[in-house]
Formats: C-alpha cells, structure tokens, sequence
C-alpha cells in the first residue's frame, strides 16, 4: 500500500511541475513580444498617416487613371466578327439624288448599313437600316442629295454593315454629275 501511494504522490507532482512549466512558458509569450512581432512593429513606427505628398499623390493619380482606362476598355462592346459578305447592287445618280443599294448575302439578321462616298479628302456619309429579307439582310436604299457632294466626278464608295454579331464591307464608285 505504501508503493501506491508513493507513486500516486510521485505522479501528483510530476503533473504539478508541467503544469508549472507550461504557465511559465504561456506567461513568458503573452508578456514577450515574438520575433515576427518586434520586426513588424519597427516598421510600424515608421508609417506616416499624414496626407500624401506631391509624389505619392501622383503615383495614387496614375493607379486611378490606369484603373479607369482598364474599366472602360472591359465595358467597351468588342468589335463584331468580320463574317459579314457584303454586295452592292447598284451605286447610281438618279436625277438629283445618289442611290446606293446593298444586301448582305450570308447573314441573317437586323443591323444597319453606312455608304461612305470619299473623294479628294471629302467624305459624304448615309446610313440606313438593314432587315432581315426571305434568305438574306437587306440594306433599305441608301439616298444622298445631289447637293451634298461638293464636286462631281467618280466617288469611291464603302459600304458596311454591321449588327450585335457581323461585320463586313464592300467597295464600289460612282460618278457623280
């Protein structure tokens, strides 16, 4: 009975010895800063929270425009594919007005279509909108008063459509009198 009782004793103050152990290791971190905490806290100190200065204001000005530019890029519609064939069918003056008339022969729906007329560094500009025909888009007829071209001669013309998912364009001339 006494061994039992020599090693209840023994092991009662073996607990109460790690027990002691462990409260001094957990005091000595919680009052002791940690290696990572005192290096941390040395830059820390070193932060100005004071308003910024003229260099720190550009460098935030630049992030902001950069941020912006990148925004509206992101928003900005992504030009359609280039799959539209389009086909001029007539591009003639009649009277006192010019007429062009085109239809896109492999796409098939709504969108508009724009005959740009250039010539010697001017430009004449219709546009009209384009709808969906039996088997193909056609662009209503195109009309340009006489009066809007400032010269006569041969004009080049551009003919695009363009919808939510096609693109494409055309090149013809047409004299003007």
């Amino acid at each position: 009975m006494k061994n039992i009782s020599f090693t209840k004793k023994t092991a009662l103050i073996a607990l109460a010895v790690l027990l002691l152990v462990a409260a001094g290791v957990f005091a000595y971190f919680q009052l002791n800063d940690s290696p990572y905490e005192q290096e941390h806290s040395s830059q820390d100190s070193n932060i100005d929270y004071g308003p910024p200065n003229e260099e720190e204001q550009q460098a935030g000005d630049e992030q902001k425009k950069d941020i912006v530019n990148r925004v509206e890029k992101e928003q900005q519609p992504s030009k359609p594919a280039e799959n539209a064939d389009v086909v001029i069918t007539d591009a003639t003056q009649y009277g006192n007005d010019i007429e062009v008339r085109a239809f896109v022969s492999n796409v098939y729906e709504a969108g508009t279509c724009t005959a740009t007329f250039t010539k010697d560094g001017k430009t004449v500009e219709a546009e009209s909108e384009a709808f969906k025909d039996a088997s193909t888009t056609q662009c209503k007829g195109m009309i340009v008063p006489r009066l809007k071209f400032p010269s006569s001669g041969k004009w080049n013309i551009k003919v695009t459509y363009q919808s939510a998912g096609s693109y494409g364009e055309a090149t013809s001339t047409v004299k003007v009198k």
